[in-house]
């Protein structure tokens, strides 16, 4: 994140933070990192992850955490467009699992 510093403290409005595990890096390193205008939401497809993030992290009034999974075919319409910037510096997708919606 310190690699784009300079970018990041000009970026406010909505963003999302794919991957966003525990939640730590989206609250300590990211919502700082950004605009104090920023609103942030943190995703990830665990559900685990997101309880912990919300127990822990969900009192800030600028971010909140919910469960996603950017893999399937069908996203909710709430998570297209939505958004003026998307991260994801803790994501890996599994390639082989392209083809699963489409059964």
């Amino acid at each position: 994140i310190d690699e784009f510093d300079e970018e990041l403290k000009h970026m406010s409005g909505k963003c999302m933070d794919v991957g966003c595990g525990p939640g730590s890096t989206t609250r300590y390193m990211l919502l700082l990192a950004l605009d104090p205008k920023a609103v942030l939401i943190g995703t990830d497809i665990s559900e685990i992850m997101i309880t912990h993030a919300n127990e822990v992290y969900g009192v800030e009034e600028r971010l909140k955490f919910e469960i996603l999974d950017i893999e399937t075919k069908h996203s909710p319409e709430k998570y297209l467009t939505k958004y003026d910037y998307v991260f994801l510096f803790h994501t890996t997708i599994d390639p082989s699992s392209s083809d699963r919606d489409s059964t």
